[in-house]
């Protein structure tokens, strides 16, 4: 019986062993995607600061910014 308890130790150490390996490898994981993310995000080139003019209806146009319409009434 002692025999028995001996090796049931030895099988929850070893899965508690396991598991803790596991915990630190997505951590550790989970930290280089954090940085990895971190780094694209802070490149110069990836946000758009520069005034953008709708050309139409289409997916990529910019709402909101009226005051760049044409207004056709007042033109001369």
């Amino acid at each position: 019986m002692e025999r028995l308890m001996a090796d049931i130790v030895l099988i929850q150490f070893s899965l508690l062993e396991g598991w803790v390996t596991l915990m630190s490898h997505c951590w550790q994981s989970y930290q280089h995607w954090a940085t990895a993310n971190l780094e694209l995000l802070a490149q110069p080139g990836l946000h758009r600061r520069h005034q953008v003019v709708a050309r139409g209806a289409r997916w990529t146009d910019h709402y909101g910014k009226r005051h760049l319409d044409v207004d056709v009434e007042h033109m001369r």
